[in-house]
């Protein structure tokens, strides 16, 4: 089946070098007369443009959010591409020239991170992240600032010690702030990202705000609207410039299913990427000399299980695949293993799918929901025409060849739309009790933080808790949850409050722990790396802590391991639904098990801080997916118990549904 590609019509304005679409126009000549704007186009259209040249016009200095350290990498290159089209002097500022003077350069484009800051703290010889991080946002020179919400959340937190103040106070020189892919934003991040832009705006920074996304969940826009009233521009935008001529944003793709064989994803992607294997070699010869970008790569897989994914890699290695021309790009992977220069193959997962933007002649990919179906298929036919392999069942392979022989990319998405699931965005949580507790841990932690990092007189911290509880009382009245606000209010000085500010951030959920994983170190690979608890306790193999080297280790991913919580709950079902403390039970009780043993990481969810929790009777697991972690408890498993965030959002799928019928 050939998906059809599709231009769009381009304008000339003036005083821009190169041609614009006619969203992009529409940003650029409405970009003063606006406080907010909401910019939906499909995937490879030229978003980020749209949004960054208008600041680069205007000599603005601005702050991009993007939710991944991979989409930062990415889009920090589109960025100065485009300074390069329109000749706008810049220089990135890493730590690897932290000391060099900056030049006569217009912008200093700066990527901020914890891993950033940490490296520009050691350039600096600083003893604190904090003071890297004043000194990067301050306005010595305009800056485009490209941040992860963690980042942010923090600073609009006070969690940077008493430097924070100083950190919000260089962030009022920044006009304008971009939340880019903010459909991922979903629950309890959602609700985070909302408080976050009603809290800057209070506190006085950020006078735009724009949000991107190529596929925004319908639910989420009452609650953009309440909060900021965006000016809504799509492509199909109506600007008083004349048409000059067309561009291609994507190209031809020819479309197919492909079965996995025995449900076996793995070994059915290998024998594609085998077959495919002297046609990719042949392509990586072809492009080595005009790939002056660095990004052409011959084939991308993007499957939906990191285990697959690395079981993949190595099953291809086995067959005589180099193994350095392989990048992975997925969670259980260091940085410095996703370069995709001169590699011959990606094999990665949800990561790929946020505007990573490759050129590639070959995608083979899964999908669990309609919105990933679009967002991964997206990521071919961007540059040149390309051929798409979907891995995937017979209902799906059947429903995909019936499509005919040649579709429309928007008639693909409708379609598409129709057999696959929507991805619940959970933007009712907002509007829930767990939605305003959440928003509430962020308020206390910045009135705490007055009260333990200033030297404040009495009078002035009361002036600014006050403050700080008329800013949520707005939010609250923006929203319409005024009611909400008053039943929780009172819970506010309940002891799992407490223990839930302590550990409140922006993804707020289990931990992760830094690991050192001994099969990336034998495939010549950095092998430490973040993993989250779940994946360590449920496929990390050989887990263990080596007390000589303060380090945990592990000897790859495989098989799943059965994994229970150790606490029953059996004896006290009239507790079910209710948030809890682990403070209030004895260790051993707060302690995973797997298949029988204690591993490593058991005693997360006790030690060094508190956790809130919830349990629920395992039949509450219908209604929610992968994305609200999890585990098994009670005798013969009959509760599913959650932490953190998940166990906020367990708490109200627990209210949202009839409490008796998970009893049967």
């Amino acid at each position: 089946m050939i998906v059809r590609g599709y231009s769009l019509p381009q304008v000339q304005v003036a005083g821009v070098q190169m041609r614009l679409y006619p969203h992009q126009a529409a940003m650029l000549n409405e970009w003063d007369a606006r406080d907010a704007f909401m910019l939906v186009t499909k995937t490879g259209s030229g978003k980020t443009r749209a949004v960054a040249l208008p600041v680069l016009k205007r000599h603005e200095s601005a702050v991009f959010v993007y939710p991944t350290k991979t989409l930062i990498a990415d889009q920090a290159r589109a960025i100065q591409e485009l300074m390069r089209d329109e000749r706008t002097a810049y220089q990135e500022w890493r730590a690897e020239n932290a000391n060099d003077k900056l030049g006569n350069e217009e912008y200093a484009l700066v990527k901020v991170s914890a891993d950033t800051l940490e490296d520009f703290r050691k350039a600096w010889r600083l003893p604190h992240k904090s003071q890297a991080l004043l000194r990067l946002l301050q306005q010595d020179k305009r800056k485009l600032i490209l941040i992860n919400p963690d980042v942010l959340f923090l600073v609009l937190a006070l969690r940077y010690g008493p430097a924070s103040a100083q950190a919000i106070s260089h962030l009022q020189a920044y006009k304008t702030v971009v939340f880019d892919e903010f459909h991922l934003y979903h629950g309890v991040e959602l609700a985070h990202a909302l408080f976050m832009i009603h809290l800057a705006r209070s506190l006085g920074t950020f006078k735009r705000v724009v949000l991107l996304s190529a596929t925004p969940s319908p639910e989420v826009t009452p609650h953009i609207d309440a909060i900021i009233n965006p000016r809504q521009v799509d492509a199909s935008a109506g600007v008083a410039q004349p048409i000059v001529g067309e561009r291609i944003v994507a190209h031809d793709v020819d479309l197919l299913p492909l079965v996995a064989t025995g449900n076996d994803v793995v070994e059915t992607a290998k024998a594609k990427v085998l077959e495919l294997a002297s046609e990719l070699r042949r392509l990586q010869t072809e492009n080595s000399e005009r790939n002056t970008t660095g990004d052409y790569v011959p084939c991308v897989v993007i499957l939906n299980s990191v285990v697959n994914a690395i079981a993949l890699e190595d099953a291809l290695v086995a067959a005589g695949i180099d193994r350095c021309k392989i990048a992975p790009v997925r969670g259980l992977a260091a940085r410095a293993s996703r370069d995709v220069r001169g590699k011959l193959l990606v094999i990665g997962t949800s990561a790929i799918e946020v505007g990573i933007d490759f050129q590639a002649d070959h995608l083979l990919f899964e999908a669990g929901d309609a919105a990933s179906f679009m967002q991964r298929f997206g990521r071919i036919g961007r540059h040149r025409p390309g051929k798409a392999w979907l891995l995937c069942d017979q209902r799906e392979a059947g429903a995909l060849t019936s499509f005919g022989h040649e579709i429309t990319r928007a008639i693909l998405e409708e379609r598409v739309s129709a057999i696959y699931p929507q991805q619940d965005a959970r933007a009712w949580f907002v509007s829930t009790f767990g939605g305003v507790i959440s928003v509430c841990a962020q308020a206390e932690n910045f009135k705490r933080k007055i009260t333990e990092d200033w030297s404040a007189d009495r009078e002035t911290r009361e002036r600014i808790n006050g403050w700080m509880d008329q800013t949520l009382s707005e939010y609250a009245g923006t929203l319409g949850l005024e009611s909400k606000l008053r039943q929780a209010r009172p819970k506010l000085k309940r002891s799992w409050f407490a223990h839930y500010c302590e550990i409140d951030s922006f993804r707020t959920s289990l931990p992760s722990q830094t690991v050192w994983d001994v099969t990336e170190k034998q495939r010549d690979r950095e092998w430490n790396y973040e993993a989250d608890v779940k994946t360590l306790l449920t496929r990390a193999e050989r887990l263990w802590f080596n007390d000589r080297h303060k380090r945990l280790y592990v000897d790859g991913y495989g098989r799943w391991h059965y994994t229970w919580f150790a606490k029953s709950f059996d004896d006290q079902q009239e507790l079910e639904g209710t948030i809890l403390t682990t403070a209030d039970y004895a260790e051993p009780e707060m302690q995973f098990i797997r298949e029988g043993h204690l591993t490593s990481v058991s005693h997360v969810m006790h030690k060094p801080k508190h956790h809130i929790f919830v349990f629920a009777r395992k039949g509450l697991k219908d209604f929610f997916d992968w994305r609200l972690t999890s585990f098994r408890c009670g005798s013969r498993g009959r509760y599913v118990v959650a932490f953190d965030g998940d166990a906020l959002l367990l708490k109200e799928i627990y209210d949202r549904h009839c409490k008796e019928s998970c009893r049967s």
